[in-house]
């Protein structure tokens, strides 16, 4: 192929390619994992554990995007929060989320919309695993069977209880492009590398991958010291080629870093509150956690539950499962000899375990003197990220050692096919005298053998003449690792299933200019005393997330005066009252409140506190806005902004029964006001008499400038990877996918 072949050739290349029994072989399998879990892939089945909120959160993301708003607001979220929190833990500026806005716009409902989406995102994180396998083994079919050991081990699963697979993939292709990068420097595996990272710093908590990859920069020195000056050799060589385009990288990747320090501040300014993770920490960032919550999500606790687990009948959602011929392939390579990419393989995998098992004396080292382990408690995801990926290279490596060094051709290796044979006999007894075997792992065992007597042999058995050899050894390979898992997610999918219903962000309507005056469809009648000065106080503690000014209500009062006052979203008041929040009579709030007193309470620690003038007309209660009038019309609302036309007859004091938040601004006609903290935990403003323009703001015009520019530069530099991976030439002068 010529270097001057035009994108035509390229595509058509890659088609032809895709036709090859490997590719069709990928395509084939993925089908089979979609018919595995297809009682969730056809939403027959409600999502578990976190998945309903991740897909709560990822919609509202969706809905909003599609109107051409970045929602920094969630009106949901504890009756009003900052969505600071989801969007880190979403990854918003991944690329991949544009798949459901196509499949919304063919016209899937966003529900299947979104689980279409996670099994082709998945789908991507398998293939990336494969490319990372096949430059690790250099040996496609190898390659292909650790593809298939860690599609049809349970860490699918994860995508249907956890949104820990919005983290795990882009950590994949990290090490794709790292491992690409390091043996060919070629601008699209640099800029791979970058993406990757920018991907990573912006999904849920970064800490997770630095330890991963500080394990790995750790564990490749100790084993392969020689080689790190022909690295950095190639590293520095490529630099100093491509010093403009690194500068751009580095850029790119720094820019990156903008969303997790914003959030970082967030939490330590209190803008929002986190009372479940952070109640016992010393610290006074939100983000926070102590030390003790970490010890019932440790990698020691979810391997040990795995290890107690024995009937594969009763399989739940959270176990570790491989297919048995990862089991079949560790005994038989038992006594051999191990490789150096194995030794390295194990050493990484053991020092992360070291790292993330809470229950040992160096968590609480660690815990002490490095800061970011004082920012995350799930230690048992370390097993989905790192431990099952490195568990299944380490496998597939044994595989190929053993692969690339026996043959028939000496007595040795026929005493070697007897041991292989002894190992097959001992799995099918241990299958016969355990209680609960399934079918499918006698078949398993069985062409297991198969596979080893096709490879030792050179002879090709399946009957079916007009196959190739290669398409006969992929068949067999795919039936073999595939067969068991299919009856196991079977029973997992019978053990997990839920009824369907709708999530939280489907059940109520999307509120409209019309309709946007109420939350809920009744209001709660007035409260006795008993129910009126009942405090929340378990519901503050037991609050996941939501703002400072939510929680303190919950303390004071109870979440039934809540839900009745801001069942009107608007209240005009004649009279103010400043108070100070550290002396508070609650039940005169309380009361106020319950009767809607025309007095609203404003706190004293705002500074250029406005005070009250002397009303003309004062009635006894406070004027509650139901709909639009010529008096106070919204004009405009989404989730981050709201204008309203007011002509009032004399001086308002406007309160929107949305939880206060430093962050709102607040514009009467163009002209910046005091929004005030007003009940305990709502916004307040001062309207002046005639007509008038409020506008009412989340975050600033610098905040929305740099989502949108952090949009654009995520998805330039997706695109820019994509133009250099299909036309960037290799040294080969071949694009090969496969």
């Amino acid at each position: 192929m010529t270097p001057n072949r035009n994108n035509t050739s390229i595509i058509k290349n890659i088609f032809e390619e895709c036709l090859k029994p490997l590719p069709l072989a990928f395509i084939f399998s993925f089908l089979l994992w979609c018919f595995c879990f297809k009682i969730f892939l056809l939403n027959r089945s409600h999502l578990a554990f976190d998945a309903p909120p991740s897909y709560d959160h990822i919609k509202f993301f969706i809905d909003n995007l599609m109107q051409g708003v970045i929602p920094l607001w969630d009106y949901n979220e504890a009756y009003g929060s900052p969505n600071s929190f989801f969007l880190r833990r979403m990854g918003e500026f991944n690329p991949f989320y544009l798949l459901i806005i196509v499949f919304r716009t063919i016209g899937f409902s966003h529900t299947i919309s979104y689980l279409l989406f996670l099994a082709s995102y998945f789908f991507v994180g398998m293939l990336g695993f494969y490319f990372l396998a096949n430059k690790l083994f250099n040996d496609r079919i190898v390659a292909f069977i650790a593809y298939l050991l860690l599609m049809f081990s349970s860490l699918g699963t994860r995508l249907f209880d956890s949104h820990i697979m919005f983290t795990a993939i882009p950590i994949i292709w990290f090490f794709y492009f790292l491992t690409s990068f390091s043996k060919e420097q070629r601008k699209s595996s640099f800029l791979g590398i970058t993406f990757s990272l920018m991907i990573i710093l912006t999904t849920y908590l970064p800490f997770y991958f630095i330890l991963i990859f500080t394990s790995f920069i750790t564990t490749f020195i100790l084993v392969y010291f020689k080689k790190l000056k022909g690295l950095f050799i190639g590293y520095f060589t490529f630099i100093s080629k491509n010093k403009i385009f690194a500068l751009l990288c580095t850029f790119a990747l720094l820019s990156s870093l903008y969303p997790g320090y914003s959030f970082y501040k967030e939490g330590r300014s209190g803008s929002f509150v986190m009372p479940v993770r952070h109640s016992s920490s010393e610290s006074s960032n939100q983000i926070s956690v102590d030390i003790n919550s970490t010890s019932e999500r440790s990698v020691t606790r979810e391997l040990y539950v795995t290890f107690l687990f024995k009937d594969l009948k009763k399989i739940k959602f959270k176990v570790v499962f491989f297919p048995i011929f990862t089991y079949i392939i560790l005994f038989i390579c038992f006594f051999k000899k191990t490789s150096k990419l194995s030794f390295f393989l194990f050493l990484w995998g053991a020092f992360i375990f070291i790292l993330s098992s809470t229950s040992l004396p160096i968590h609480a080292l660690l815990y002490k003197h490095i800061f970011f382990f004082k920012f995350f408690r799930n230690f048992h995801f370390f097993v989905w990220l790192a431990l099952l990926p490195i568990f299944t290279l380490f496998i597939a490596e044994q595989l190929r050692t053993l692969m690339n060094t026996q043959n028939l051709t000496n007595d040795r290796s026929k005493y070697f096919y007897l041991y292989i044979i002894l190992v097959h006999i001992s799995f099918l007894v241990y299958l016969v005298i355990s209680k609960n075997t399934i079918i499918s792992s006698y078949v398993a065992v069985l062409l297991s053998f198969l596979f080893f007597s096709h490879y030792f042999s050179k002879f090709t058995f399946i009957p079916f003449s007009n196959i190739t050899k290669e398409s006969s050894l992929l068949l067999l390979i795919l039936t073999m690792i595939a067969i068991q898992p299919l009856e196991v997610f079977k029973y997992l999918c019978i053990n997990e299933t839920l009824t369907p219903r709708k999530y939280v962000y489907d059940s109520g309507p999307i509120p409209s200019i019309d309709t946007y005056f109420t939350k809920g469809p009744t209001r709660i009648y007035p409260l006795d005393q008993n129910t009126l000065l009942s405090k929340s106080t378990d519901n503050a503690q037991n609050l996941y997330y939501g703002t400072a000014s939510y929680s303190d209500f919950l303390k004071l009062f109870s979440n039934e005066l809540f839900s009745r006052y801001t069942h009107y979203r608007f209240y005009l008041y004649d009279q103010i009252l400043k108070i100070n929040e550290t002396k508070l009579n609650a039940p005169e709030i309380a009361n106020s409140l319950n009767s809607e007193k025309n007095l609203a309470f404003v706190s004293d620690n705002t500074e250029g506190f406005d005070p009250a003038e002397t009303p003309k007309l004062i009635s006894s209660k406070a004027d509650p806005i139901t709909r639009n009038s010529e008096q106070f019309r919204i004009t405009l609302f989404d989730t981050n902004s709201l204008k309203i036309k007011t002509n009032l007859k004399q001086r308002k004091f406007l309160v929107f029964t949305d939880p206060f938040s430093e962050k709102w601004e607040a514009f009467v006609s163009n002209n910046p006001t005091k929004l005030y903290r007003t009940n305990v935990a709502f916004k307040g403003l001062w309207i002046p008499e005639g007509e008038s323009t409020v506008f009412l703001r989340y975050g600033s015009l610098q905040d929305y400038a740099i989502k949108y520019l952090l949009f654009l530069l995520f998805y330039c530099c997706f695109g820019y990877l994509i133009f250099l991976s299909l036309n960037e030439e290799p040294k080969n002068g071949l694009h090969e996918l496969f």
